[in-house]
């Protein structure tokens, strides 16, 4: 299998588990990973932007893509490119 079509499987894959996520988390996660064209922002803004603590937004975001490798064996920064 060529590295380009793995690529594109995983980032698949990837929008499949986001869309999976609780409607909330979904569009905390879109806003706060950049995706969909949106620009990727800080623990802070997200957190303000969705009246949650930064430290929660990491949790989240830590529980997602926990699920996500056990699921796909990839990681965060496999996605964030």
């Amino acid at each position: 299998m060529n590295e380009k079509y793995e690529a594109k499987e995983k980032k698949y894959n990837f929008d499949e588990m986001v869309e999976a996520l609780p409607p909330h988390y979904k569009e905390m996660m879109i806003y706060r990973l950049g995706l969909r064209g949106e620009e990727p922002h800080i623990l802070d803004e997200t957190g303000q932007k969705f009246h949650i603590t930064r430290n929660r937004v990491r949790q989240i975001e830590a529980e997602m893509f926990k699920k996500f490798r056990k699921r796909e064996g990839c990681r965060r920064k496999d996605f964030l490119d």
